[in-house]
């Protein structure tokens, strides 16, 4: 069972009482929260066009919250992800992100983030254990691995291949990445700059599937027999 998340929004309410509240906007899985929030430029984006309806949910939750009365505004501080045990990010098209050579933040699209760790050598480090997944699975009677690069086009294997991916390269295999169905969570393991390759791993072991339940699955994919 995938673990439910929270969607936070850190508001701040004026009125005749104003305070400060971690709102929960929503629960849901995290892939489905990720797929919610990169439909918006920014997350004051996501607020302005979501405000009102916003400060009705939380007017009929002030109890909640210890409100005793209806806030006339909000304002947003920031939104993240709430787990279990940690605070995520929440992700948008453009992030504001920390720029530690220039010691200040600053906003980045999230396309260009990614592209720029695949360029500066995660995508080798990716090829390189797909390639070892696949070797795997051709010697595994159990489970079946469906590569990352299944729909690259030709050349940009041979570019992977040879470790010399150019800058067209790496657009060709993003949009290929774009496909994936597990999108946002690729996207954020390009993301993290801590443990690579064991954040790559995780990539990896969400292509792998039992061959027993992939034809179970069929066996329900597949219409009623009819006379």
């Amino acid at each position: 069972m995938k673990e439910t998340v929270k969607l936070i929004l850190e508001i701040e309410t004026f009125g005749l009482e104003c305070s400060t509240i971690p709102f929960v906007y929503i629960q849901d899985t995290q892939m489905a929260i990720d797929n919610l929030t990169l439909r918006y430029q920014t997350e004051n984006d996501f607020f302005n066009k979501n405000k009102n309806k916003i400060l009705m949910k939380l007017i009929g939750e002030k109890n909640i919250y210890s409100i005793s009365i209806n806030p006339i505004d909000i304002s947003l501080k920031k939104i993240y992800i709430s787990k279990t045990n940690k605070n995520l990010k929440a992700l948008f098209q453009t992030n504001n992100f920390y720029d530690e050579c220039h010691h200040s933040h600053c906003m980045i699209p999230l396309e260009a983030l990614v592209k720029n760790n695949l360029r500066n050598g995660i995508a080798f480090t990716l090829y390189q254990m797909d390639k070892e997944a696949l070797q795997t699975s051709a010697l595994s009677l159990e489970q079946k691995y469906t590569s990352l690069f299944a729909n690259c086009q030709k050349e940009i294997l041979e570019q992977l291949e040879l470790g010399m991916i150019d800058s067209h390269g790496i657009e060709t295999l993003w949009l290929t990445l774009k496909k994936d169905p597990n999108l946002f969570s690729i996207i954020r393991y390009l993301l993290t700059k801590e443990n690579q390759r064991q954040n790559l791993q995780k990539i990896i072991d969400l292509k792998w599937e039992n061959k027993n339940q992939k034809e179970l699955n069929r066996g329900r994919n597949k219409l009623p027999y009819k006379d």
